[in-house]
């Protein structure tokens, strides 16, 4: 649809940018696909039926357990301040959550920011394509220019057939949708 309207590289970058789940979130729009809300800690918006279905297709033990913690959390509220409680998450708490209830420890010199989870996992080698991708994947995205490592600033934990699980603002909390702003990621990381 882009090239319908003839823009140049630079003008699809600026539009990728303000339409990523960051920018949408600080406008007040909730997104696009299913889950999310910023619920009631302890509460996820996703059935046992809806989450089973999903993992139903994982066979990897550690990959299944990291999907299944961070569908077990849609619906949870968004808190960078609460982020470590277990009722809040943001995004790179969830990420770090998530595979540590698979037994994995993503910290990078003690630090679980999105930049540094990546930046362990990338300089251990332990990173993939976008076509690579299986879940339990970590995509990372740089949406502006941090001076974190590779500007990183969200992680977003892949669950497969195209969906995420991510932890996007505090207005929609914990939210299981298609993946977006393809784009604007820098890093998948495979711990």
């Amino acid at each position: 649809m882009i090239s319908v309207y003839g823009f140049n590289s630079d003008q699809v970058e600026m539009l990728e940018q303000i339409m990523s789940p960051e920018f949408m979130g600080q406008l007040g729009y909730a997104g696009s696909g299913s889950g999310g809300g910023g619920g009631s800690p302890g509460v996820s918006s996703m059935t046992e039926d809806e989450i089973n279905a999903i993992l139903s297709g994982i066979t990897d033990s550690r990959q299944k357990a990291v999907c299944s913690y961070a569908l077990h959390r849609v619906g949870y509220p968004y808190s960078q301040e609460l982020r470590d409680s277990g009722n809040y998450y943001d995004c790179s708490s969830l990420a770090y959550y998530s595979w540590k209830d698979a037994g994995v420890n993503i910290s990078y010199g003690g630090a679980t920011t999105a930049a540094a989870e990546a930046q362990g996992l990338d300089e251990a080698g332990k990173t993939v394509s976008y076509d690579e991708m299986q879940p339990g994947d970590l995509i990372f995205y740089s949406f502006t220019n941090n001076g974190r490592y590779k500007n990183i600033s969200h992680v977003a934990v892949y669950v497969g057939n195209g969906k995420v699980v991510e932890a996007l603002n505090e207005r929609v909390g914990v939210v299981y949708r298609d993946v977006a702003s393809v784009g604007k990621i820098v890093v998948i990381g495979r711990p």
